[in-house]
């Protein structure tokens, strides 16, 4: 099935035709190492970091290379996930984690909480930083 979607490349507009895989999807050999890893992975690693308990569904080549069945390169997700970790591969940016882990803090490096200075804080108090542990306060 052929997909057709506008990649941004600068101010040139391309089209986004995924390549034929070593492994096609709808073969039987895809099948039955996707059910391993969803049998392996039952739950999405991402949530599971959010401390959400979330089942997985899609199977994601961490690498993001189709051709690269090893074990170690895949890992189940949740359909979320996964098409937003997709989404941003496609387009050429950093995919960014939506959410707080489960003390709160937010799993987002870039994150302004995420502070060399506030995490030091944080590591000393395991909390949240208030007010009084921020420059601006």
């Amino acid at each position: 099935m052929k997909q057709h979607r506008p990649e941004k490349l600068g101010n040139t507009h391309v089209s986004y035709k995924p390549k034929a895989r070593a492994l096609p999807l709808n073969g039987a050999k895809w099948r039955r190492l996707r059910a391993q890893v969803l049998a392996e992975e039952p739950l999405c690693r991402w949530c599971l970091a959010e401390g959400r308990y979330v089942a997985s569904v899609d199977v994601d080549h961490i690498n993001n290379d189709g051709d690269d069945n090893r074990r170690d390169n895949l890992t189940g997700m949740c359909h979320e996930c996964h098409a937003r970790k997709t989404r941003a591969e496609m387009n050429g940016q950093d995919v960014k984690r939506k959410g707080c882990d489960r003390n709160g803090f937010p799993l987002d490096p870039g994150h302004g909480w995420n502070s060399e200075k506030i995490t030091s804080n944080r590591s000393a108090t395991n909390r949240a930083p208030s007010h009084e542990n921020t420059a601006e306060g």
